[in-house]
Parts: structure tokens; C-alpha cells; sequence
């Protein structure tokens, strides 16, 4: 009689069982997916003009890969929109010591008759130092005469710009393609960090600095715009990106 009570028990305890195993399969089959930001389509190609490779890397622009939830950007630092009419950022200048005298480069803005002269790789494991060379374009980087011996031609970068208000009435400001890429200019998800990909921050990619002109060349080049800049088409919004450690804004 005791066997036998056994033997039921079991019975009993299998099917218990195998009705719970149903219930775990059926309350699986809900994922609450969701799509992360859409910033714009396409392959990016890579490159020393990226700063962190292709950002298609992980997932694709077009979505990215699900999310159970959506993502809390509030305490990471974002990419903004700039207001550019007093100057522009020029990131890795020296910083001046306090008390020196005036007109040594500091990481303030360059003004408005100037260029940030990013100088890139003056030898195997150090970069010259970045400054604001009076003049626009490359030429004012090389002829610089404190620091345009240290501006590599090859591996530096020449910002002009960041919006219109950098350049001459009736110019734009547009960032151009790195010299000998075989893609164009373009921007996509950050490969920065997982966290800001997640945001839907943006980055540029095979940039080759800024430079002002009447008009962008359509294809190699994108225009710029900022806080007082507002240059966009109807239906489109300046958007913030990052480049080379500095906020810019685009048109999209």
C-alpha cells in the first residue's frame, strides 16, 4: 500500500511539472522589444578620420538591435548643438598657464578670423600642438610662427569653421571628406561608448576638417550649422554630432 502511494506521488509531482514547464514556454514568448534611435542609414566606412571605426559595428544604423527598455541618457554627456557666433572650439590646444601673457593659445575658442589647426602626429608616439592660426585654411596652420613647424600637412586636420557665422557673408560652413578616403563624409551612431550608441548619439566619420565656400559640394562635403545658424531646409533640424572631441551641427 506504501509502494503503491509512492508510485501515485510520482505521478502526480511529473505532471505538476510538466504543467509548469508549459507555463515558464508560454510567459517566455513576450519580449517587449523595442527599436533604439534611427539616425542615418548606410555603411561607414573606417579610417584615421574616424575616431573609433565603423559604427555600424554592433548593429546597423538603421536600428540597432532590440531593447527591453528604453535607455536612461539623462546622467551621460550627449552631443549639443552649439551657439558658434562668438567662436569656435579648438580641442587639444595647450592650456596657458595662469599669468601668461597675453595671445599664447589656450583651449578657448579661435575667433572668428581664424583657424584650429588640429596638427596631428609629429612622431611615432606624440602630436604637435593644436592652435589658432590667424588667416583661414591650411596655409595659416603651416605658416604659423610659434607653432606651424609642429603641423604635420599629412596627418593634421584645418577647421575653418563650425557654422556660417565663422566665415564671410554669404559663405557656409561645410566639413569635407579625409584626404585619399575612398568613402565620403559621413555621420552615423558613435562607436564611443555602448551607453551614448544606445542615446542615438551621433558621430562624424572620414572627415577631413572644415572649410568655408559658397556652397558644399554635394557628395564629399556637408554643411554645418549651430544655435545661430538655423540654415536648414524646411522639414530638416540642425542635429548634433561629435568629431574629434568637439560638438557640431548638421542639417538631417
Amino acid at each position: 500500500m506504501k509502494q503503491g502511494t509512492r508510485r501515485l506521488a510520482l505521478v502526480v509531482a511529473s505532471a505538476l511539472l510538466g504543467a509548469g514547464g508549459l507555463v515558464v514556454a508560454a510567459c517566455s514568448t513576450d519580449n517587449g522589444q523595442q527599436s533604439l534611435p534611427t539616425p542615418d542609414s548606410g555603411k561607414k566606412d573606417t579610417g584615421t578620420g574616424s575616431s573609433s571605426g565603423d559604427p555600424t559595428e554592433g548593429g546597423t544604423p538603421d536600428g540597432g538591435g532590440p531593447s527591453d527598455a528604453a535607455p536612461d541618457c539623462s546622467g551621460i554627456f550627449l552631443p549639443r548643438v552649439r551657439d558658434n557666433s562668438g567662436g569656435f572650439f579648438c580641442p587639444f590646444t595647450p592650456r596657458a598657464d595662469a599669468g601668461s601673457e597675453a595671445g599664447v593659445p589656450g583651449d578657448g575658442p579661435c575667433t572668428q578670423d581664424e583657424t584650429c589647426c588640429n596638427s596631428g602626429r609629429k612622431d611615432q608616439n606624440n602630436f604637435g600642438p593644436s592652435f589658432c592660426a590667424t588667416g583661414k585654411g591650411a596655409a595659416a596652420c603651416t605658416g604659423d610662427g610659434t607653432f606651424g613647424a609642429e603641423f604635420n600637412p599629412d596627418g593634421g586636420s584645418v577647421w575653418e569653421c563650425a557654422d556660417s557665422t565663422n566665415c564671410a557673408a554669404g559663405q557656409v560652413c561645410c566639413m569635407t571628406t579625409q584626404p585619399g578616403s575612398t568613402q565620403q563624409v559621413n555621420i552615423g551612431l558613435t562607436n564611443d561608448s555602448a551607453e551614448k550608441k544606445a542615446c542615438g548619439a551621433l558621430e562624424a566619420y572620414r572627415f577631413g576638417g572644415t572649410v568655408c565656400r559658397a556652397s558644399c559640394q554635394a557628395g564629399s562635403e556637408i554643411k554645418l550649422c549651430g544655435t545661430k545658424d538655423q540654415n536648414c531646409a524646411a522639414g530638416t533640424t540642425c542635429t548634433p554630432f561629435a568629431v574629434l572631441s568637439r560638438d557640431m551641427g548638421y542639417c538631417r
